[in-house]
């Protein structure tokens, strides 16, 4: 309760005592100040969720966040940190973040979609303005390897893509939908 200014919220399950949630709050309730925005979370464990903990506290732009459990329970929690998109595997300090996307924001990086395949392998999805189009992009984390992959873009036409949720079927591919 009390939250206020929240301008991004992401959640993860693993099963019925261990889930998370991360958002971002602008601090000072002024979006036109953008290095005041931070990280926060709260977990739960099985009867209460414990209470927010800043993550982030510095003069970058913490937003964005995506957060999703693989299938040993390790979390994975993305966001854009001044303009990167970074990674932390299964830890809240933000010391062992590492970079995924240098940049990411010069090339209209926008909505990330995060979900788990059953292998421990994840997706990301996000969508990409270029050449006055809004397509969608996607790169995929290889747990056997401990490593993101290339971006690949799902989308090159006029047609604007957004709204996107994607999901890993039981048959290990991954399906978007989309408006």
């Amino acid at each position: 309760t009390g939250l206020q200014d929240v301008v991004n919220v992401a959640f993860a399950t693993y099963s019925a005592t261990q889930a998370a949630l991360v958002y971002a709050q602008d601090l000072d309730g002024d979006l036109a100040t953008i290095t005041d925005t931070e990280l926060y979370y709260s977990t739960y464990g099985g009867t209460v969720w414990s209470t927010p903990t800043r993550l982030s506290n510095d003069v970058i732009t913490d937003t964005t966040p995506a957060l999703a459990y693989d299938s040993t329970g390790n979390l994975h929690l993305l966001w854009l940190r001044g303009g990167d998109l970074v990674w932390l595997k299964n830890s809240w300090d933000v010391a062992h973040a590492q970079t995924v996307r240098s940049a990411s924001t010069s090339a209209g990086f926008l909505g990330l979609g995060l979900s788990r395949a059953a292998n421990g392998n994840l997706s990301l999805v996000w969508q990409i303005m270029r050449d006055g189009s809004a397509d969608l992009a996607y790169s995929v984390y290889d747990a056997a390897h401990n490593q993101w992959g290339a971006d690949q873009a799902l989308m090159q036409n006029t047609a604007v893509e957004a709204a996107h949720s994607p999901a890993f079927g039981a048959d290990g591919n991954l399906y978007l939908a989309y408006q």
